[in-house]
């Protein structure tokens, strides 16, 4: 790609970086509100206001893989991923109903802590160090995809992309806290959300049109609402949006430890209500627009596919190639794309920084600083997220000599984490009965498990696309269209359990954990909850009798 950048993007892409490290300036040197304590540095005091933390919700339900890989799922494997708002509606219902009053009652700097309050250190340990390594995994990939789509549209080094990520990422988290977080969050899904809007419209505009973006993508099979295949390998059915996904958005919306960090940063349960719905809502809202743009971009492409023709190596790259061919001559346009890919990166690297070096001290380190001061401990906290930061950007070295592999290796990693903590949270919520050894054993069995599936599933054939074209390329020799089937071909050696789709792996690690845990725990004793603020409060016995108490002796007084 030949692509020069003008003075209008490099400003546009200044301003958006200049613009993080004051607000981390500011929080960190100028405010009188100093990121001294943990609770300061890792919740805001816990007196945050409802618009930065709903904003930066959002903003951490994206990354700069969603932003590219997005639109790029869409334009290879059509929409079914319109049916997201299911599940995205279901399950926010679902942690309002159940999840979420008993994790704001907690009030810990560790999302974990409710685990060993309920199951016991060696539950809590076990969980930590699975989402620790799960996000160790993620980071080095975060930071990488911005960098490579840089360097594709600009020719700009990928480590020096990466440097430079990194080290404005860290200057800001470790200076200004969950306050700098919030607000660069805020900051960054303005850009977010500007550059997908520009690109959108673009799109549109060169294809001719919505009417034309449509016949566009009903002739190339696109238009994909209702595939009730019920094969659990088939890349995208019905079936993997609205019972696998569930799982997935369960952990994203109300038992993510970023998530948590923020619901708690509020000063009451129904400003967090508020921002769990703000950000679902933000969620279905980007997919929406991910979905049309993958469209858009296929109706340009639909005689002359850039990955058919060999322009591009990857799918992932068909976003950065339509910025770079179709808007050069778009002034801004560039910078902004730039910006809201580095900003999506950015918001997920800090808050992953930030609630990491939470969880760490919290449930490993905590015990051993208890003669600390709280000015001591924020210390200790900030040199967490020095230290996990320096590890991420030396990972991105080996991100970028294994390639697609750790992408799909990190995603099936994300799913794994997050099933197992839909099932202990939910376990220790609505299952009274459940113990130690029923919730140790069953976050094992369901970590071995998916586990296994998702190193095996490394070994399987690389999903094949819906048709792509290449007999309206008119300056270069044209290659016959090729169809492909929808699931790898059955002649796969790969085992079907490890071709069974990644959002499959929540589902099962939960199940796992209920079906191994429940039984187990049965066995050995079961037990009984005594402190029922760790229960669902439909199951709390005590607050029911003392309503009905209350309740009865108004009766009494209004007969009297």
């Amino acid at each position: 790609m030949d692509f020069s950048v003008n003075l209008v993007d490099l400003v546009v892409f200044v301003v958006a970086f200049g613009v993080s490290v004051l607000i981390g300036v500011y929080y960190g040197f100028v405010s009188k509100k100093k990121q001294n304590t943990p609770t300061e540095y890792l919740l805001g005091g816990r007196r945050m206001g409802i618009f930065p933390v709903a904003a930066s919700l959002v903003a951490t339900q994206l990354s700069g893989p969603s932003l590219l890989g997005m639109p790029a799922e869409i334009y290879a494997f059509g929409t079914q991923y319109w049916l997201i708002f299911l599940p995205a509606t279901i399950m926010t219902i679902v942690v309002i109903k159940i999840h979420l009053g008993v994790i704001f009652e907690q009030r810990s700097l560790s999302s974990f802590t409710y685990i060993q309050r309920r199951f016991g250190l060696r539950v809590k340990k076990m969980m930590s160090a699975i989402y620790a390594l799960s996000i160790m995994l993620f980071l080095p990939v975060a930071i990488y995809v911005p960098a490579l789509a840089l360097n594709q549209m600009t020719g700009m080094d990928i480590y020096a992309s990466a440097m430079i990520l990194s080290i404005v990422c860290l200057f800001y988290t470790l200076v200004g806290g969950m306050r700098a977080i919030l607000w660069t969050d805020t900051l960054q899904l303005a850009l977010m959300l500007t550059a997908t809007l520009m690109v959108t419209v673009l799109a549109i505009h060169t294809a001719g049109g919505v009417q034309r973006v449509w016949e566009a993508a009903d002739r190339g099979g696109r238009l994909i609402f209702f595939n009730m295949n019920p094969s659990p390998v088939v890349r995208v059915s019905f079936w993997t949006i609205a019972v696998g996904n569930p799982f997935v958005l369960l952990f994203h919306l109300g038992l993510n430890p970023t998530s948590i960090q923020r619901y708690i940063s509020l000063p009451k349960i129904e400003d967090a209500k508020v921002c769990l719905i703000v950000m679902s809502v933000g969620y279905v809202v980007f997919n929406a627009l991910f979905l049309i743009t993958g469209l858009a971009i296929y109706a340009n492409y639909e005689d002359c596919d850039p990955l058919k023709v060999g322009t591009i190596r990857k799918i992932d790259q068909i976003l950065p190639h339509f910025v770079v061919n179709e808007g050069v001559e778009i002034p801004g346009l560039a910078g902004f794309f730039t910006a809201g890919i580095f900003s999506a990166s950015l918001s997920s690297m800090s808050s992953c920084l930030n609630t990491l070096s939470g969880c760490l001290y919290e449930d490993f380190l905590v015990s051993a600083h208890q003669h600390f001061t709280e000015q001591q401990k924020s210390l200790l906290l900030k040199g967490i997220v020095l230290i996990v930061g320096v590890v991420q950007l030396l990972l991105v070295f080996l991100v970028d000599s294994l390639g697609a592999a750790v992408f799909q290796l990190t995603v099936s990693v994300l799913s794994i984490s997050g099933g197992i903590a839909v099932g202990l949270f939910t376990a220790g919520m609505i299952l009274p009965k459940m113990n130690e050894h029923g919730a140790l054993y069953g976050g094992i069995c369901a970590l071995l498990v998916v586990g296994g599936i998702s190193v095996g599933a490394q070994m399987r054939l690389r999903e094949p696309t819906l048709p792509l074209r290449s007999d309206g390329c008119s300056n270069i020799t044209a290659i016959s269209a090729q169809s492909y089937p929808e699931a790898p071909s059955e002649d796969d050696d790969v085992s079907w359990i490890f071709r069974i789709n990644y959002m499959f792996y929540a589902l099962v690690g939960s199940i796992l954990v209920l079906a191994v845990g429940y039984p187990v725990s049965l066995m050995t004793g079961g037990q009984r909850v005594r402190d029922e603020a760790l229960l669902a409060q439909f199951l709390r016995k005590h607050q029911q009798e003392e309503r009905r108490e209350i309740q009865y002796s108004d009766v009494n007084t209004e007969n009297k």
